[in-house]
């Protein structure tokens, strides 16, 4: 069974408020197989979307043939009359991080154990503060005046 990649889902915008989610599939369908097609909403309104859609394609392939077709072309139906498509990859949503996580890499145990916490200027765990200071020589530091 083909699984839900990133590299075969297209961005489809620039429809009518009346095109609906089974009038995308029936355009789109002819590429390739579809596995998925989000039509976002409106936050406004609920009931209305947002005027383009993401749809995912089995195959990549399948997913470029139809941005190199439908990308400037237009939907049937008289609401679509002289609207354009705009049609192409669909881009990873902005804060998605592609390993499953948000968390920071230093917030993770193993990072901290192999770079340790210190920051830029101070000293690692366990090492004087003087000897890094002074390239690692064993100098200790004197209060002035004495």
């Amino acid at each position: 069974m083909a699984t839900k990649e990133a590299n075969a889902t297209i961005y489809v915008g620039g429809f009518s408020a009346d095109t609906t989610a089974s009038s995308l599939h029936a355009s789109f369908l002819p590429f390739g197989p579809i596995l998925d097609l989000q039509l976002p909403s409106d936050p406004q309104d609920k009931a209305r979307h947002r005027g383009f859609a993401f749809v995912t394609f089995s195959d990549p392939a399948a997913a470029l043939d139809a941005v190199d077709n439908m990308h400037r072309n237009t939907l049937p139906g008289l609401s679509n009359r002289g609207r354009v498509l705009k049609v192409n990859k669909a881009k990873p949503q902005k804060g998605a991080n592609l390993a499953g996580s948000n968390k920071p890499i230093w917030a993770s145990e193993d990072w901290i154990a192999e770079h340790g916490t210190h920051g830029v200027g101070e000293a690692q765990m366990g090492a004087p503060i003087a000897e890094e200071a002074n390239g690692g020589e064993d100098a200790v530091m004197q209060p002035e005046g004495r």
